[in-house]
Order: C-alpha cells, then structure tokens, then sequence
C-alpha cells in the first residue's frame, strides 16, 4: 500500500469518516443494543446534520421517523453505521452504494474474527463497499468518535460520559472496549481528545491508513495507539515516519507480546500478531514511543499534550540543563537521563562567570538553587535571571525543572513559565513531585512547557521531541518476488553460494574475512594449512544452507599436518553421510578465540514486517542470550552506531573497535539493502571483532536466496 500513500492519507479521509453531514443507523432501536445505542448517542450528543434510523420493526427512534430500509432514505446517507446481522451487513453495505454513502461504520461481528467462513463473507463485504468507493470502518468494531465536533458514530461506551474533553490527542485502537478504558481513564486525568477510532477487524481502514491521516491534521499532536495484530509492517512503519516528520508523537501499547498474547490478538482480530521483538524494535526505530500499560499511555500522553507543537525556530538537540531547589531531585532527574539520548548541557563561560557572581560553585549541572543562601526578598529576581542565563546559553538546548513541595513551589513555576515565554526557541519541562497542594504549580506551566508528574514519562517526551526528525522516503518494502530474477552486484551470478562465494561477495562492499583456501584433497588441504599458517579452520564448502556444526563439518584449532589431513577426512566422511557433499573443504586462518568478540549481522525476512536487519550477540551466544535488535531497511549509520551501542556484548569495547564494527556493519547494511528483494537470509555469524585492533572480519557468511518452493518454517531466525 505504501505506493499509494499519497490519495490515502489525504487529510479529507478525515473528513470523509469523522464529518458527514448525514448518518443513517441501519439497526436502529429504542433497545440497549449497538444500533440503539448508536442512535441514541448522536441524540445526546446533539448532532446537528440529518439522522436516519432504519429498521422495519419501528415507527420512531429517538425522535427521529424510522426508515424500514436503505433504499426508503430520501435523501443522500453520507455515513452509515450498520448493527445488524454479518449476512445482513453485506447486502446493506451493497444499497448503501446506491445512495452514494461515502462511509459505513460496521459494527456487526461474525466476519474475519470467527474463521474461514468469517474471513470469505469479510471479503464479499470489502468487494460490495470497493464497487461504489465506500470506506469501511470495521466491521466487527466500535467505531468512531469526533470529540471536537461531539459526532458519534459507533457504540463506544465512553459516550456515556456527561462531558468529553476536546484537545489534541487522538486515539487508533484495534479493540474497542479498552478504547473506551482509554478515552475514559485520559479524560479523567485531563486529557482532551480529538478523535477515537476504535476500527476492530480493520478491514478496508487499517491503523495505519488513520495515522497517515492524522500526520496532516492540524487539531491533532499526539496519537495513541493501541496494535492488538499488524498485517503490513512496512506500512505500519511508514505512517510512524510520516507522524514524526509531520512534528506529532505517536504512543504505541502492543497487546500480545507473549505468546499466549500474541494467539489471543490474532483470534481476536483475524489478523497477524507477528513478533514483539521485531514489533517494539522497528516502532521505536520509527519514533514512537512504546509503553507497557494503559496507566503509562496515559500519563505520557498527559506529558505529551501538555505544550504546543515545537515551531521551526525551536531547533533540536539533546543538551540538558538540570534546575532544582533540592539537591536529591537534581539527582533523581539526572539519573533518569540515562538510557535516552540526552545528555548533560555543558555551560560557556559567561554562563560560568554570572553563576558564580549569583554565588553558585561548580559543578552547574545538575544546578542546585538552594545551595546558595538568599534572602527571601532576592530569590525570585535571583531565580529568574538564572532561568533567564541558562535559556540564553547556546549550549543549553533544554532547561529541565524538578519542582518539589516547598513553600515557593507555585512562585517557581510561574517564573520559570514566564521566562520560558521569552525562549520559545528552547524547550522547557518540569517534573512536578507531589498531590494536590501542586496543582497550582501544575496549572502555571501547563502550555509553556512540557510538564509531567511522572518523571519517565516526560524525559521520554523530552527525548522524543529532542530528537530531530526527518520523514523518511526510503523506508524499504521490496517486492516479495516468486522467484529470483536478477541480484545486485553479482550475487545471481554466483553458481553456488558457499560460505567462500558469499564471503567474497560482501568483501565488495568492505566487509573483510578471513584468508581462506578451498580445497578438494587431504594434500591440498595441507598445502592451504602450510601457506596460511597454523592454527586453521576447515570446513564443508557447501552450497546450500546447513548447521555445519550439528553436522560435524566444522573442526577447529587445526595445529599441526596430521591435525589437518584428519580433519579434512572426518568432514568429507560426515558430509556424505549427510548427503551433503560437494567435494570441497575450506581452510581458513583461524583467529585467537580469546582475543575476539563475536557478533551476528543479518538480514532476516519477517513475515509480517518484511526484510530487516538483525544485529547482536553473534556464536554460540546468538541462541543463549536475548541480546539483539532489529533495523529496518535501509539503515543509516546512525540508526547502527545506536543499535550496536545498545548491545551488553559489546559494552566493554574500546572506541577504536567499536568503530571498526560499524564500519563492517555498515558495509553488511549495504549488501542487505540491495539484496533484500532476492533473498530470504542473508548472515554474517560470527563478524569477529579482534580486540584492540579495530579490525573485524566475517567468519562465516551463508545467503538462503528467495524460491517458491520455500516453505513456512524454512531458514526461521537464529534468534528466535
């Protein structure tokens, strides 16, 4: 889909779904069921455009005449909302064609959720809605809600509250009773709300497509988002990229991130669940910011909503300067800094200099205020041309205020918000620590500055809107090709792909390997140990993927000729017995064990995300350790210096290996993304870093190229 994303994010699809000017309910009734409660919300909410019940059983509903069917309607349906019978639904959504309806919200259960009968009569109901251009929200769904405009289209319960707050953060939920939860548990805390969309089976209008729509919308800057299962990664992604570029947060709860989770989402909504790892990897990738529960959705988004959109002049940057007048709390948010892309701002000199005329001593960052005794008549003009130096120094790119209960808390927080007022271009939050006798420094800041009472939460803000964002056009999504046509740089032409075939191959882009010898006899075998040098490595050249190990056609720490002459036999023995055989062992120079660390570089072909790059603890470690991380395609070498940095494996590298590293992780990222449309796997395991050396080298590459004749399971993940 993303090669139409133009004509389908266009920002009228919001005003096709959230804005009709007449909404005909087929179900209607004065009964507590959907279509009742449909009706009856778009009379409590005083919608103002003209509403046509239907249904044959009754006269009236709500006021309104009742219709017996689609085609009774006088006049044009411009949205309908249909609770009746799945069978029923698609001949509805068929006379709902011929009254021009540019949207139906389908309500009724029974299709792609309750099996394969379900999923046929989904796509008869998809067929009659594409015939006349209708957009399908649903089916098996709660709908949709304006909160600015108060149009309800659905049965979402939380349209029993007396009042919804309006605002700027918008809701995409895949369930529609945890979107009430939401929608009731945000607005309780304060949070106002643009849109709901709770879009069940998702089978026309995907979440994806409303994130999309809601990167142009002006009235929303934070979108929620609540994935049960994702059909289209790529897609998925791309609309991340787009919210981000387009200066919006996106907070994303992934339900099924166990197993047991993961089945239950896909019953749930008849759709993929697909990896939690690959999932939460790619989505942060994107932008979003990923929370584990609704209570941390909603406190982020309360952070998230609590100051305008950042203006072209407010640059980025990760430079933080820590303010507080408690000590401990200035330790409590420098600590939260770690794990974030921000840093500690280092302040210049004329910063330094009026500090220490203010009586300050280093360090001045964290700056603690009440370290300095100051009358009780000087400290709020002291404390402002603090705030005031500190916005001004161009090594500060975010004042971060930690306000706790004192009996100068409100005075604090109304001259940091008026000083904040007069530097727009920086960004200002502030961590409020207590109940109620807060509120009032709550409110002074609320609009000036991000504020948060939850301290993770609005570092996680802060660091999000740190981060400059450019929209990405080059997210990959490469044609899943049946066969393999033509390959980059050479890799279709290779006969066979063994590790030496492969190895050489990705040396065209810079990843070395170690000097090897393909031989075909226990003599040449020897001759290629004498010219290499002892100890050395020998295994099966073979041209289709096996574990060499579980196989017996690896030996290690050949010293010697006697050591090397066996060890050819062993192998030829133990690939014949496999069948494997192609008449060749590689030997190759063998490095020191101790004097490496090993890491896996690879690409990998998700069935729901599509192909992207792993990168982790490589040998034995691949399988033992949860230590890895998912890129998608291409990546720059930004996104691989971070994702090699997150790494326990590496922590205790020096600078000069780790730079080596990413210079063979960025030549694999290379050979990845012009190979991604023709292969399946693509693996580098082990990439030896030599300790101390800055060197690294591929000890063993394999390729699984792209066929038909593949089937599910084939070449699964070393790491799942």
């Amino acid at each position: 889909m993303i090669q139409d994303q133009e004509a389908e994010f266009a920002p009228g699809l919001l005003d096709v779904l959230f804005r009709p000017r007449s909404v005909a309910v087929i179900g209607a009734s004065p009964e507590n069921t959907f279509g009742g409660r449909a009706i009856r919300y778009l009379r409590t909410m005083n919608y103002g455009g003209e509403v046509f019940p239907i249904n044959i059983r009754y006269r009236e509903v709500c006021g309104w005449g009742c219709f017996p069917n689609v085609s009774s309607v006088p006049g044009v349906i411009d949205t309908a909302v249909v609770a009746v019978a799945a069978q029923s639904a698609v001949r509805v959504v068929e006379e709902l064609g011929g009254k021009h309806c540019r949207s139906a919200v389908v309500l009724s259960s029974g299709f792609g959720e309750a099996g394969q009968a379900g999923q046929a009569l989904e796509g008869e109901l998809l067929a009659a809605a594409r015939r006349s251009s209708m957009r399908v929200v649903g089916p098996n769904c709660n709908g949709l809600i304006n909160v600015l405009d108060k149009i309800p289209l659905g049965c979402n319960s939380a349209l029993e509250r007396p009042v919804l707050l309006s605002g700027c953060v918008a809701l995409v939920s895949q369930s529609g009773s945890l979107a009430g939860s939401i929608l009731d548990a945000g607005m309780t805390a304060g949070i106002g709300f643009s849109y709901c969309a709770a879009i069940g089976n998702a089978a026309d209008i995907g979440v994806e497509t409303l994130l999309g729509a809601l990167a142009a919308d002006d009235a929303t800057r934070v979108v929620l988002v609540l994935v049960e299962s994702v059909s289209s990664g790529p897609d998925l992604i791309q609309s991340l990229h787009m919210l981000r570029g387009a200066g919006k947060i996106p907070i994303v709860l992934k339900i099924g991130r166990s197993s047991v989770g993961a089945a239950n989402a896909a019953t749930h909504s008849g759709r993929l669940a697909g990896s939690w790892k690959i999932f939460r990897d790619l989505t942060l990738e994107a932008g979003a910011i990923v929370v584990d529960s609704i209570p941390e959705m909603i406190t982020t988004a309360k952070a998230a909503s609590s100051f305008p959109l950042l203006t072209a002049s407010q640059k980025g940057g990760r430079r933080v300067q820590i303010l507080s007048t408690s000590g401990a709390l200035c330790g409590l948010v420098a600590d939260e800094l770690g794990g974030t892309r921000l840093a500690l701002a280092h302040l210049g000199r004329e910063s330094e200099a009026q500090l220490k005329a203010e009586g300050f001593a280093a360090p001045f960052n964290p700056l603690d205020f009440a370290r300095v005794p100051i009358k009780e008549s000087e400290w709020a003009a002291k404390l402002a041309r603090v705030v005031d130096r500190l916005l001004s120094d161009p090594a500060v790119d975010c004042l971060l205020v930690g306000s706790g209960l004192s009996h100068i808390v409100s005075e604090l927080s109304a001259i940091v918000a008026r000083i904040a007022s007069q530097h727009q271009e920086k960004l200002v939050g502030v961590y409020v620590v207590g109940g109620q006798l807060l509120n009032q420094a709550v409110t002074a800041v609320e609009g000036k500055a991000v504020v948060s009472r939850d301290l993770r939460a609005l570092v996680r803000i802060i660091d999000a809107q740190r981060s400059t964002w450019t929209l990405s056009s080059n997210y990959l999504n490469p044609t899943r090709a049946a066969h393999v046509q033509v390959a980059p740089r050479g890799l279709g032409q290779l006969t066979r792909h063994t590790e030496q075939s492969v190895s050489a191959w990705l040396a065209e882009y810079g990843l070395a390997h170690p000097r090897s010898v393909t031989v075909t006899s226990a003599d040449e075998a020897v001759e290629a140990a004498l010219e290499l040098g002892f100890p050395v490595v020998a295994k099966a050249s073979v041209g289709h993927p096996v574990h060499k190990s579980e196989l017996r056609l690896v030996e290690l720490d050949l010293g010697s000729i006697s050591a090397v002459r066996r060890a050819f036999n062993a192998i030829a023995q133990a690939a014949k017995a496999a069948s494997v055989w192609e008449d060749e062992v590689l030997i190759a120079e063998q490095l020191e064990r101790h004097s490496i660390r090993e890491v896996l570089l690879g690409l990998r072909d998700d069935a729901v995300f599509g192909p992207h790059l792993v990168i982790g603890a490589g040998g034995v470690l691949a399988n033992e350790l949860d230590d890895w991380v998912s890129l998608s395609l291409p990546a720059r070498r930004r996104q691989l210096e971070r994702a090699l940095g997150s790494l326990r494996v590496l922590q205790h590298l020096d600078a000069r290996d780790m730079r080596g590293l990413l210079r063979a992780a960025t030549a694999f990222a290379k050979a990845a993304r012009d190979a991604a449309s023709y292969v399946e796997i693509l693996e580098v395991n082990p990439c030896a870093v030599v300790v101390g050396q800055g060197r690294c080298l591929a000890l063993d590459a394999r390729v699984v190229m792209r066929s038909a004749s593949r089937g599910a399971g084939d070449g699964e993940p070393s790491y799942e």
